[in-house]
């Protein structure tokens, strides 16, 4: 289906990098800091033709914009250019959880010289798209903080909690969320009466918005590995494909570990089982652990 979609450019024919700012905003979103806050991230999407995808997001009414691109790789039969989207989210969520946790500790005076993560999710699909009854769902996204630090394990472990609690995506993988729609033809607003509606005004149209394709507000002093592609992960000998009960084949992805402060600052390792879940895992919960150094 990827390739009957006609291609209008790629991923690799602008010479951009994978992910650049687009426009500086004068106040980045309270929902970003530590104070509660309520904001809407406004994201305009197109397809590229086969697997890749072109987003611009802008953080909040009055904050900057940022581009960046998606790609599958070869095992569905994309070009392997850039992150699927699962990735994005997978390498967002524990990076949030770190980034509020060490926000919430700087507010309580608690030091904290060391932070890293890993987060294991399982991702899951059944059924067929083109039949039109493909459903995917995950599983309870694990996160694993480790740091060094001299405050007692307790205190750690709620600041773990609050900053697991004042994540917003973290709220997205606990509180279902009722989707609500405004489909668009020809400029004009349709509705349709299976889709509940959006209350919200009418969007401006992506296409007036975006004459031409998005460049990087300033190549000189924007950062080149915002994205990046690191390449296959090493490893010590080949193994043979995982397999499940049914014979079916587990696929493992992995990122790096990074520290707090670097761009990216987590390691997600995602499985992608083809199986049915059951009932209790169609909403799931982040838990989070801690895995304590000694202090210096």
């Amino acid at each position: 289906m990827a390739d009957s979609i006609q291609r209008s450019d790629s991923i690799d024919s602008s010479g951009f990098p994978l992910g650049f700012k687009v426009a500086h905003g004068g106040q980045r979103p309270g929902v970003i800091a530590d104070s509660a806050s309520r904001d809407i991230f406004r994201v305009e999407l197109r397809a590229m033709g086969g697997h890749q995808k072109e987003a611009v997001v802008t953080e909040g009414s009055k904050g900057s914009s940022f581009r960046a691109v998606s790609d599958e790789g070869p095992g569905l039969n994309g070009t392997d250019l850039a992150p699927n989207p699962l990735s994005f989210f997978a390498a967002a969520l524990p990076a949030d959880i770190m980034n509020r946790f060490m926000q919430i500790a700087r507010a309580q005076a608690v030091q904290v010289t060391e932070l890293s993560s890993e987060q294991t999710t399982v991702y899951a699909f059944e059924g067929s798209l083109m039949k039109g009854d493909g459903k995917g769902s995950a599983q309870n996204p694990r996160v694993k903080l480790k740091l060094k630090s001299t405050a007692p394990l307790a205190k750690l472990q709620e600041i773990a909690r609050a900053a697991l609690l004042a994540s917003p995506l973290a709220a997205l993988c606990r509180v279902p969320l009722e989707n609500t729609f405004a489909l668009y033809a020809n400029g004009r607003r349709r509705t349709f009466a299976a889709l509940t509606q959006s209350p919200a005004p009418d969007a401006t149209d992506p296409l007036k918005v975006w004459k031409g394709v998005p460049t990087p507000l300033d190549p000189a002093s924007d950062a080149p590995a915002m994205l990046a592609k690191l390449g296959p992960i090493p490893t010590e000998s080949p193994q043979p494909p995982q397999t499940d009960a049914a014979g079916r084949r587990l696929i493992r992805m992995a990122r790096s570990p990074a520290s707090d402060g670097e761009r990216g600052a987590c390691r997600a390792t995602k499985r992608l089982i083809r199986r049915k879940l059951p009932r209790s895992t169609r909403h799931p919960r982040s838990t989070p652990t801690i895995s304590r150094g000694k202090g210096r």
